[in-house]
């Protein structure tokens, strides 16, 4: 009697604890934006924890994936990632993402906009129905498709590509009056395809590889399944035809931008920001990577230590230190709408090496085509500004000034200029970078906001101008 009061009083206390567990990581998953929840469920679909709908809802599987990707790490399964855990999801979700060039592309013929793996391909042709991606080895297909209506009715769509036959094993199917799903193998080959519904069509994609693959190409499939939108089907909301297309969104993506200034002396210059006490010092990739001597004004010469040419960051170490600060991380990620400053030194052959700041806000958290790796801001970015810092209201780091809208391709396909639209990399970016090359990130406290005039005096000391010859 003894043993089973025991045993019944154990359950119960590990059945509280399981759901104190559950309700901790809830109340943590909510008290991220929406935005940032749902790129914690894209990472850990990267690293093959998560396969469920991208929803930025709280629910088991979520829970699950989060505890799965601590046990892989010898962590406690709790379900909260502490600010270590989540820097570890970006670094090895988004490398994934990076292995397979995962990028946010609408392809006109359908009328859809989808995550597309491009590394894994060499080309591309139209189709009867669509657009057909191929790759050189041929263990990967990939085609887009938009099937009127009036040729195929949707249920009727499904029917058919629901159905077995010997070649043709289905593993997995889900049915909804506005999308379906279905997956399983055929001919020795996986495959995996979404459709939705449009009010004069059915439109969505086919992706079939090799098993030898299955490994990456299953958290693909799922990425790219949750990455589907379309057009509604109205005459206003429709793509460009084809033969009238300038240029696309894709056209205008961030051009590297701000780029490095060219003086008159047939130098280039960005800024930059020190990130230990070392000498260490962060910068953009496209500063630095034609230079055959690396200087830092007011600091001498300095060494590359590490490049990461896919998130455009770069790692330099002036090779004699002075007296500087270091530029500290916020370990919470920006805020839509929260006040930000940019600081760096452009048009140097206009204003010498003075430091500038410029205020504005985070505008989006996300750069062209939802590229999670990048925030929209609307402070002014000019040529120089290249590597430099953003900062919160606190002075504290939480990016680095990548890019911008190229203006004359944006008046071709919008017609009109823009106007402040200036991109950086998310903080936590660099972070890892610095992670990868054994340093060390410094990471500031909370502190109370500050005024810009604050905010310059404290970004002073740690802002350096980066010179290439």
């Amino acid at each position: 009697m003894r043993v089973l009061i025991a045993s019944v009083l154990f359950l119960l206390s590990f059945s509280n604890l399981a759901f104190a567990n559950y309700n901790q990581s809830k109340n943590w998953f909510y008290s991220k934006d929406r935005d940032e929840r749902i790129v914690i469920q894209l990472l850990l679909i990267f690293t093959g924890d998560y396969v469920a709908i991208v929803d930025a809802a709280f629910g088991k599987r979520t829970y699950d994936a989060l505890r799965q990707f601590q046990l892989k790490h010898n962590e406690n399964p709790d379900g909260v990632l502490s600010e270590r855990e989540l820097r570890l999801l970006w670094d090895q979700g988004g490398s994934v993402m990076e292995k397979v060039g995962f990028e946010f592309r609408d392809d006109l013929s359908t009328g859809i906009t989808l995550g597309i793996p491009e590394s894994l391909f060499v080309s591309m042709e139209p189709t009867e129905r669509g657009t057909r991606w191929i790759d050189k080895n041929g263990i990967i297909e990939l085609e887009t498709l938009r099937i009127p209506q009036f040729e195929t009715s949707y249920e009727q769509l499904y029917r058919r590509l629901a159905a077995q036959n010997p070649n043709r094993r289905i593993e997995y199917k889900f049915f909804r009056n506005n999308n379906f799903i279905v997956s399983g193998t055929n001919r020795g080959k996986k495959f995996y395809l979404r459709m939705f519904r449009t009010r004069s069509d059915t439109r969505g994609f086919s992706l079939a590889w090799d098993g030898e693959v299955s490994a990456l190409m299953d958290r693909v499939s799922v990425a790219m399944s949750n990455s589907l939108s379309f057009y509604d089907g109205s005459e206003a909301a429709r793509p460009p035809q084809i033969q009238k297309r300038g240029p696309s969104v894709s056209d205008i993506a961030p051009t590297p931008a701000p780029a490095p200034e060219t003086t008159p002396q047939n130098r280039s210059s960005g800024s930059g920001y020190f990130v230990t006490a070392d000498g260490h010092i962060g910068t953009n990739q496209h500063v630095i990577e034609e230079c055959t001597r690396i200087r830092v004004a007011g600091f001498g010469p300095a060494r590359l230590v590490k490049a990461d040419e896919m998130n455009d960051l770069a790692i330099i170490q002036v090779e004699t230190t002075k007296p500087h600060s270091v530029a500290k991380f916020r370990s919470a990620p920006v805020r839509r709408g929260e006040e930000i400053y940019v600081l760096g030194f452009p048009f140097s052959d206009l204003l010498g090496n003075n430091l500038t700041i410029s205020e504005g806000i985070v505008s989006s958290l996300a750069g062209i085509g939802g590229d999670v790796r990048n925030f929209h801001l609307s402070a002014p970015v000019q040529p120089g500004n290249s590597g430099g810092p953003v900062l919160d209201a606190s002075g504290d780091l939480v990016g680095t000034v990548v890019a911008k809208l190229d203006a004359m391709k944006t008046l071709e396909l919008a017609g009109t200029l823009p106007e402040n639209v200036n991109f950086a990399v998310h903080g936590n970016m660099m972070a890892i970078l610095m992670s990868s090359a054994n340093i060390e990130p410094s990471y500031a406290a909370p502190t109370d906001d500050m005024s810009a005039a604050d905010v310059s005096s404290k970004a002073e000391s740690f802002t350096v101008q980066v010179l290439c010859n």
